[in-house]
């Protein structure tokens, strides 16, 4: 019914699928003020819609993925204008704890060979094997779909 408490855990998007995912050092998504392919980078993680609107009165959910990628942006802004106002230390503070739980609630079981701190961290450098991730691309596809629908619905109502 999607009213209160009544609504499940997970976004009912159809056949969420796999992807396999090669974890490796990258020149791409650097921390880097003065370039324009880093800044772009960063944002195309975290492009919208970031809801869905679900059930009858059509309320509005966050999507977690969404949520956690601003936090990981956010970390990420922080860091390089530490003087900005844009995220406040209470802001972060709350990203830090909120991705904390996430990471604690999904008991990554990986195994990882070696140390990591000898990893070697050129680009390019694989240090994982192929992963089994879920497809985030299907997260935002539904995510598009929903906003059309949305927006279909507004439109048919005023």
């Amino acid at each position: 019914a999607y009213k209160f408490n009544d609504y499940p855990i997970e976004a009912p998007i159809r056949d969420l699928g796999n992807v396999l995912m090669t974890i490796f050092e990258s020149t791409h998504f650097q921390m880097d003020t003065s370039s324009l392919n880093s800044n772009l980078e960063w944002r195309s993680i975290y492009s919208g819609p970031y809801t869905l609107h679900l059930g009858e009165e059509h309320r509005i959910f966050l999507i977690a993925l969404y949520h956690q990628t601003h936090c990981l942006r956010g970390l990420e802004y922080a860091f390089l204008f530490p003087n900005s106002t844009a995220y406040t230390p209470h802001h972060i503070q709350h990203c830090l704890n909120y991705l904390r739980q996430h990471f604690l609630c999904q008991a990554d079981d990986e195994l990882e060979t070696g140390d990591f701190i000898e990893w070697n961290s050129s680009p390019g450098s694989v240090y994982h094997k192929d992963r089994v991730c879920r497809d985030w691309k299907q997260v935002h596809d539904a995510a598009a779909e929903d906003l059309d629908d949305f927006t279909t619905y507004l439109s048919v109502k005023i």
